[in-house]
């Protein structure tokens, strides 16, 4: 894991928060900027009268101290750096009587020698691409599909694909619009495009709601792509939604939307249907734009690839068989892609010690649900998937018993670890667990050992009630989820406040920070699974159509 510090805009802006020199190094693997104090400089003055031999001992101390290092490591531009500083940097120290918890740093959750090195190398590029944007080296292409005299770039330069949910396009819910992301990182490093993340206003929200960019790259669309693509970001230009703009005309057609227009450069639409109209879409140097997704996840389709760039190119370090499989690096990958945005983050903070050095011993005692980082395991059931026994009946036996089972599991697998969280997509589930494994406890007079425990988000009842009695879960005076309803699915629910949202990215994140998943139908906990810090750990509790299904203990669980 790598240090980390805060960093202030005026330090990136000057070089330095002491008005030093800013200096680029190598630390574990990453570029990153330091800070040195002007004392450090091999030219500072000296007082005469002194043998210089202290002077220079004392330079030396004087540098160490003053040493800084940017979380920022790889990004370059100073368009994704204004993203990433607006960011607040949480220290986790108490201050009076006003604890706050700070969430995982980023630098604490992955560890770039676990990334592939083809990505490595394609975020560095991807950083210099959009300097590039930035400055305004952008390829403007008239309607003709002629050069553009202004500019010394070719067609064939500053291409893009875009992973997009717009009005109109088939999106799926959050495991379907996210897990395929490393197939398309493989893709552009592949086609030499500038990959960038997109939900439109209506799907349900920006995903800037919901997810920031982490630290390695920065998948957000700039304003001047945006505007290239004729779309505003007050209003979608879906497929659904088709309109005349300053690069050409669409048509819709069953799997693909492409431009009719004689000219060389188009833009095309992938529905997620036919991998290989993606593919040659995304290789065809003449399309200047590919959008869409893949909801297959992406695992087979990566792994084939990697192995085939193996085969064709097996001179190229930069390429290795273990990285074809989405287990060794996805962990690692996602928290360098993603950090929760300020409102889930708040949330989050009701939920997770990260200190790994009992800093913040005290504080712990003071969180109404105490998680601490990769030490505990989480139990994710789905029970409204198309399918499920509980589903199709509504018999809420049926319902208690899976709940119940799904706890157990958890628990059978890491039996050292004892702490669960649980999450589920159905308020009742959560409800029959929580007086399971909790109420229960506490009528037996049992006493709470917090080491061994079950979780979930009703542990959070004593933090207050809402409106209308319901109980409520408070990140911050605008950020709430009520208790009494079931979780909203991102692709389905229609509300009006992305808050109503919050509570699915914060269970992504809790089971991102966990050492296991295991779970139940649908896609939602098998990708988080993914993203825990321990994937081949993770395991369904269910067979196909709800069968229950035995838990052995996993060897290798982290203790």
């Amino acid at each position: 894991m790598q240090p980390s510090a805060k960093v202030t805009q005026n330090q990136w802006a000057e070089g330095s928060g002491h008005g030093g020199q800013s200096q680029a190094t190598i630390f574990g693997d990453r570029h990153v900027m330091t800070t040195l104090s002007p004392f450090c400089h091999p030219r500072s003055p000296m007082l005469g009268g002194y043998p210089l031999r202290y002077f220079f001992l004392m330079a030396v101390l004087i540098c160490f101290a003053s040493l800084r290092i940017s979380p920022l490591m790889v990004i370059n531009d100073s368009y994704t750096r204004d993203a990433m500083i607006t960011q607040p940097t949480t220290n986790g120290r108490t201050q009076d009587n006003n604890p706050e918890i700070a969430i995982p740093l980023q630098t604490q959750l992955f560890n770039t020698s676990n990334i592939p090195k083809f990505m490595m190398e394609y975020f560095e590029w991807h950083a210099e691409q959009l300097q590039k944007v930035e400055k305004g080296e952008l390829l403007w292409i008239p309607p003709s599909g002629a050069h553009n005299n202004s500019t010394s770039e070719t067609p064939k330069q500053l291409r893009y694909l875009i992973m997009r949910c717009i009005d109109g396009d088939r999106c799926g819910g959050t495991s379907d619009r996210l897990k395929a992301f490393p197939l398309f990182l493989l893709l552009a490093k592949q086609s030499n495009r500038i990959l960038l993340i997109r939900w439109g206003q209506h799907r349900p929200f920006p995903i800037s709601e919901f997810l920031m960019p982490g630290p390695l790259w920065n998948w957000t669309v700039p304003r001047p792509v945006l505007r290239l693509l004729g779309e505003s970001e007050e209003q979608d230009n879906g497929p659904g939604n088709v309109t005349t703009s300053n690069i050409a005309k669409l048509e819709r057609s069953h799997h693909m939307h492409q431009e009719i227009s004689g000219s060389v450069n188009r833009r095309v639409y992938y529905d997620g249907t036919k991998f290989h109209q993606l593919r040659q879409s995304i290789m065809d140097p003449d399309i200047w734009v590919v959008e869409g997704n893949d909801y297959s996840g992406g695992v087979r389709r990566f792994h084939d690839i990697v192995k085939q760039e193996i085969s064709q190119h097996p001179q190229n370090s930069g390429w290795k068989l273990e990285d074809s499989d989405y287990a060794n690096f996805y962990h690692d990958l996602f928290h360098a892609s993603f950090q929760p945005s300020n409102a889930v983050e708040a949330l989050l903070r009701s939920y997770i010690d990260i200190n790994t050095q009992n800093v913040l011993a005290p504080t712990v005692e003071s969180l109404p649900v105490r998680l601490k980082l990769n030490n505990y395991m989480v139990a994710h059931y789905r029970a409204k998937y198309p399918g499920e026994p509980y589903r199709e009946t509504w018999n809420t036996s049926i319902l208690e018993q899976t709940a119940r089972h799904a706890v157990e599991c958890a628990m059978h697998r890491s039996p050292s670890l004892g702490t669960v969280y649980f999450a589920s997509d159905t308020a009742l589930a959560t409800q029959i667990v929580y007086s399971e494994f909790t109420l229960h406890r506490q009528q037996r007079n049992e006493q709470r050992d917090t080491s061994n425990y079950v979780w979930s988000y009703l542990n959070l009842e004593d933090q207050g009630k809402g409106k209308d009695g319901e109980a409520s879960q408070r990140g911050d005076d605008n950020a709430t989820i009520p208790f009494a309803v079931d979780p909203p699915h991102l692709n389905f629910a229609k509300l009006q406040e992305p808050s109503g949202f919050y509570g699915i990215f914060v269970d992504l994140f809790l089971m991102s920070y966990s050492t296991c998943v295991v779970y139940g139908a649908g896609g939602f906990g098998r990708f988080g699974s993914l993203v825990s810090f321990n994937p081949r750990c993770g395991m369904p509790f269910t067979k196909q159509n709800g069968v229950l299904q035995e838990c052995q203990p996993y060897r290798n669980v982290k203790m």
